[in-house]
């Protein structure tokens, strides 16, 4: 039995990154963040090296695997590829967002928030916090964790609001100076630019 030299692994691996590469541009630039399957992973991958390795023979002339196991190492052929993988997945990712994604925003609704809050020209942001036990809290966002482990709120002069049956406002309480609300504490949160 004869072992696989070196090269001949190493062209192996080359011929099934590119398509690997090549899918995490496309689900980078299509906000495509479902997990996959490692079967489904290596499908798109392969599939994807070959969208990719077509092209790249036809430039190169490398179109066996002969040519491929000597040829692959030079530089030029290599910023062939480098270039035929990220054209292909931006193209593809973009064109992908554009035409059946849009509007689609990447990341965590609670991240995508604050992260518009803190890019907005407003002076300040303001909310009103329903919490998990049906109370109501509104105040300035002072604070806004980032972190994915963190999801924690600090409200600035913070209010407690009262309401009847009818969802009119009986009364409003002030609570302290800041309020801590963490991930389990939060219900809803309403966002707003100034409030009454």
């Amino acid at each position: 039995m004869v072992l696989p030299s070196l090269v001949d692994a190493a062209v192996v691996v080359v011929l099934l990154v590119p398509g690997f590469v090549t899918f995490i541009t496309i689900r980078k630039f299509a906000a495509l963040e479902r997990k996959l399957s490692e079967i489904e992973t290596i499908i798109w991958s392969v599939f994807l090296s070959i969208v990719v390795l077509l092209p790249f023979g036809l430039i190169t002339g490398l179109t066996d695997i002969d040519k491929i196991r000597d040829g692959i190492f030079v530089h030029y052929n290599l910023a062939v590829l480098a270039t035929l993988i990220f054209s292909i997945g931006t193209v593809v990712g973009v064109g992908y967002k554009r035409f059946f994604r849009k509007g689609i925003v990447p990341g965590e609704p609670w991240h995508i928030a604050f992260r518009i809050i803190g890019k907005s020209k407003r002076e300040r942001s303001y909310a009103i916090v329903y919490t998990t036990t049906n109370l109501e809290y509104k105040g300035q966002v002072h604070y806004a964790g980032e972190y994915e482990q963190q999801k924690e709120l600090i409200l600035y002069a913070p209010v407690q609001i009262f309401r009847d049956e009818k969802r009119h406002i009986v009364e409003q309480m002030e609570v302290g100076k800041e309020m801590l609300f963490t991930e389990k504490d939060v219900s809803r949160i309403a966002f707003y630019d100034k409030l009454e």
